[in-house]
């Protein structure tokens, strides 16, 4: 296949998609983004639990708690 730009400018422009998408939910279906934190910070600054909507105005809320993996 023959491609316009460079594999590493491709992951360039994923990333980017990707930070649009999540930056501005409400412009978007289908873009899931972080609605709350909760719980202590580690040295890392990331809170104990964050809280993730599916999209914009949904009731629904999934809840994930951070795991520490350093022994």
């Amino acid at each position: 296949m023959n491609h316009l730009i460079s594999n590493a400018e491709m992951q360039q422009f994923r990333l980017l998609k990707k930070i649009l998408l999540h930056s501005n939910p409400e412009r978007f279906s289908d873009a899931y983004f972080i609605c709350g934190e909760g719980g202590d910070v580690n040295a890392s600054g990331l809170p104990e639990s964050i809280l993730i909507c599916p999209s914009l105005g949904s009731e629904i809320t999934v809840k994930y708690r951070r795991v520490d993996t350093a022994t």
